[in-house]
């Protein structure tokens, strides 16, 4: 039997995001038309992708693992976490 038999797989992503301003950040006289960003703070990112370590699993008729599904085949990365820091001038 070489039929392919493929396991559910689910993955779960993450992004947090937070962004600190300064009072000294507004628009001066709430002029609409100023050239200033609205938005001069700090802005924090935090983001995990398959966060439990997910990876896709596939066996072939006979029990054997699939050519092509082993562990550092198909994603030797896994899991990856990424924090930026992001400024605007």
């Amino acid at each position: 039997m070489n039929d392919l038999i493929t396991a559910p797989f689910t993955t779960v992503d993450v992004r947090f995001s937070f962004q600190m301003t300064s009072s000294g950040s507004r628009l001066e006289g709430g002029n609409e038309g100023s050239s200033r960003r609205r938005s001069a703070g700090l802005q924090l990112n935090l983001d995990i992708e398959n966060g439990f370590d997910a990876r896709r699993e596939a066996r072939l008729g006979d029990g054997s693992l699939a050519p092509g599904y082993g562990r550092d085949v198909q994603d030797p990365m896994g899991r990856t976490v990424r924090l930026t820091l992001q400024r605007r001038f």
